[in-house]
């Protein structure tokens, strides 16, 4: 299997295909500092969700795979070792979690002790 390509490698590609060719035209298209993305650019930074996904809008990149890709980078650059393989159901989790505000983080511990903790029976009709 081919090793999977970085998220400074799929932006930079991207970027080309939409003709930014270089750190400064970029920073200036996403109203983010040089110095920002430079390090974005050569892979050395962690970036907010907030820029990847002005990032995967300027450049018609999917947000939540290159979120993915990113959550992986950093994971590689942390423990000199690729990530290991995340469930649908938790990447999915980790997704919604990450998009709420506190507030709302602690609200959901509480529902989600709730339900586990709760005698129901499940009623699934598929």
């Amino acid at each position: 299997m081919g090793r999977r390509s970085s998220y400074a490698e799929d932006i930079r590609a991207a970027a080309q295909r939409k003709g930014i060719g270089t750190i400064s035209q970029l920073a200036h298209a996403c109203g983010y500092s040089y110095e920002q993305v430079r390090k974005l650019w050569v892979g050395e930074c962690s970036l907010s969700r907030k820029l990847n996904d002005r990032l995967c809008k300027l450049l018609d990149l999917d947000a939540e795979r290159m979120w993915s890709i990113a959550v992986d980078d950093k994971f590689q650059r942390k423990h000199h070792r690729p990530a290991p393989p995340i469930d649908h159901t938790e990447a999915a989790l980790l997704t919604i979690w990450s998009r709420m505000p506190r507030s709302r983080q602690r609200l959901a511990i509480g529902v989600l002790r709730l339900l586990a903790d709760s005698d129901f029976e499940e009623d699934v009709h598929e």
